[in-house]
């Protein structure tokens, strides 16, 4: 709650109930893990807890399925690999 200095709002209470609101990024980016390459090591993309990835790496043109779960744990295989052998 604001408080009223000589019925003005005491700027400094306004600005410290406002700061917890102003994103620093640090919250956005605990929501997202980074996906990398399990051959060549590169960075592919960011990913949210709980989804899963397919991706094809630029650099060394693997496919890739990869899952992020809710806990943060990110798990990567060869979409090769995935595929039933005939």
């Amino acid at each position: 709650m604001a408080c009223y200095v000589n019925g003005v709002p005491n700027l400094y209470n306004i600005v410290c109930q406002i700061q917890p609101i102003i994103s620093t990024g640090e919250k956005e980016d605990e929501m997202y893990k980074y996906i990398t390459c399990p051959q060549c090591g590169k960075r592919l993309c960011r990913a949210e807890l709980g989804s899963n990835v397919e991706i094809t790496c630029p650099s060394c043109k693997q496919d890739i399925k990869a899952s992020v779960d809710k806990d943060g744990g990110v798990h990567t295989l060869p979409l090769d690999s995935t595929k039933p052998q005939k």
